[in-house]
C-alpha cells in the first residue's frame, strides 16, 4: 500500500492487558516501514521499540502485537517511517 499523505499514525492508551494493536493508516507493504514508539504520558519522553525484540508486525492482519502490555502511564504509537523522495533523472 503506498503510504497516505494523510494520517501515518494512530496512539494507543496503555490499559495493562492490550497487547495487539491495529495499524489504521496506508504504509509501505513491509513491517521495515513502520516504527513503534513508547511514550510516556507524564514526561512526554518517548522511546522507539525494537522490531522483532518489543514487537511484531502482521501485515497480512495490519496488527502490531507488543511482547510487553503496557501500562496508563503509556501509549503505544505505530507509524509510518517516512520514505525518502524518489529520484527523478531527466535527459
Amino acid at each position: 500500500m503506498p503510504i497516505s499523505s494523510e494520517t501515518t499514525r494512530v496512539i494507543y492508551d496503555g490499559d495493562a492487558s492490550t497487547a495487539e494493536f491495529a495499524i489504521t493508516f496506508e504504509y509501505e507493504s513491509n513491517e521495515d516501514n513502520i516504527r513503534v514508539t513508547l511514550r510516556t504520558i507524564a514526561t512526554g519522553a518517548e522511546s522507539e521499540l525494537v522490531l522483532t525484540t518489543d514487537y511484531a508486525i502482521d501485515t497480512d492482519t495490519n496488527i502490531v502485537t507488543t511482547v510487553s502490555t503496557y501500562g496508563t502511564a503509556y501509549q503505544i504509537i505505530p507509524s509510518a517511517k517516512m520514505m525518502p523522495p524518489k529520484q527523478i533523472i531527466r535527459d
